[in-house]
Parts: C-alpha cells; sequence; structure tokens
C-alpha cells in the first residue's frame, strides 16, 4: 500500500516542478523533467533522469529560472569560473544570492475585499519550503564579497555569510574559517 502512494507523491512532486502557471523562456522546448524512484533506506525518493541529446547547461538555466536554488549554485559557479558560459562574476553573485536567501516560515497574502464597503484581510499561509537558504550559495557569495568579486568588497558581509554556512554544515566554508584562524596564530 505504501509503494503506491509513494508513487503518486512523486508524480505530484513531478506536476509541481513543472509548474501550470507560466514557463520561463528559458525552459520552452525542453521536455519535462523525468524522474526515477529510488529506495534509500525503506524511502522513495525521487532523482532526477537524463533525457538523452538534452543540453544540460540549458537545463540547468531552466530549473535555475524556475528557483531551484541547487540549479542556481550550479549555474553560478559555472558564470564564476567560465565553465561552459562567458566568466560573469556579476551573475554568479545574483545567482548566489537568490539560493542563499532565507524563506520564511509564512507568507501574507493581502485579499481585498468583496464587496464595497466590506473589509479586506491579511491571510497568512505556512510556507513548506521555509528555512536558511544553502550554505553552499553562502559560502559561494561570502567569497565574492571578500574578494570583492562581482560585488563592491564587503569583508564583514563576507565574513558574516562564511561564518553561517560553516554553522549550517558546509565543509568549505568550515575548511576556510579553519585555515584563516591557523593564519591568525
Amino acid at each position: 500500500m505504501a509503494r503506491p502512494l509513494a508513487l503518486a507523491a512523486i508524480m505530484g512532486t513531478g506536476i509541481l516542478l513543472n509548474g501550470c502557471v507560466s514557463v520561463p523562456k528559458s525552459c520552452r522546448g525542453l521536455a519535462p523533467p523525468r524522474y526515477i524512484a529510488e529506495v534509500r533506506d525503506g524511502i522513495v525518493v525521487p532523482r532526477r533522469a537524463e533525457i538523452l541529446g538534452e543540453d544540460p547547461l540549458r537545463r540547468l538555466q531552466c530549473e535555475a529560472d524556475r528557483a531551484d536554488p541547487t540549479a542556481m549554485v550550479a549555474l553560478g559557479l559555472r558564470y564564476e569560473t567560465g565553465d561552459g558560459v562567458p566568466q560573469d562574476a556579476r551573475r554568479a553573485a545574483e545567482l548566489y544570492e537568490r539560493a542563499a536567501a532565507d524563506i520564511p516560515a509564512t507568507t501574507a497574502v493581502y485579499s481585498p475585499p468583496v464587496r464595497l464597503g466590506g473589509n479586506g484581510q491579511m491571510l497568512f499561509l505556512n510556507n513548506p519550503n521555509a528555512g536558511p537558504g544553502l550554505a553552499k550559495a553562502k559560502f559561494r557569495l561570502g567569497l565574492l564579497y571578500m574578494n570583492g568579486s562581482g560585488v563592491a568588497r564587503n569583508e564583514t558581509r563576507g565574513r558574516s555569510l562564511i561564518e553561517t554556512a560553516a554553522a549550517l554544515g558546509d565543509a568549505e566554508a568550515q575548511q576556510y574559517i579553519g585555515a584563516k584562524s591557523g593564519q591568525a596564530n
């Protein structure tokens, strides 16, 4: 009984990820993403399947435009290093900034009055994706601020982002902080 429900959840996830409101320009002409169900520790987990003949960079841009923070970081790394795209630290910083943004637990939506003279109301919706932004994005953005690459140099902000990334468990950030504290001694 658990397997059909898990499969329905995976199918529902695919529908939600594909969206039904609008399609970013970068996604037009691409086949919808396909998912394969994998079982890890008794839990069914969806994994994206590669589509033969598809340009991986184009898919990455599409997913970043659909607000996938992991895709934003991967695309940001490409812009930062010039891997398959023109090197552009400013564009990398923009992508890292979006992926590093913390997502609030609730979203407030104002509903205007239905009739003349009526009262509007605020609706507070729980956000299932609430939580801190990606630690990897915070670390990469912190490095850009420390170096003044693509953004105005701001060592205080850079250090704060790197420390936050380390606190969130990013191994590179933890190693960076360890190396910097070792230099101070």
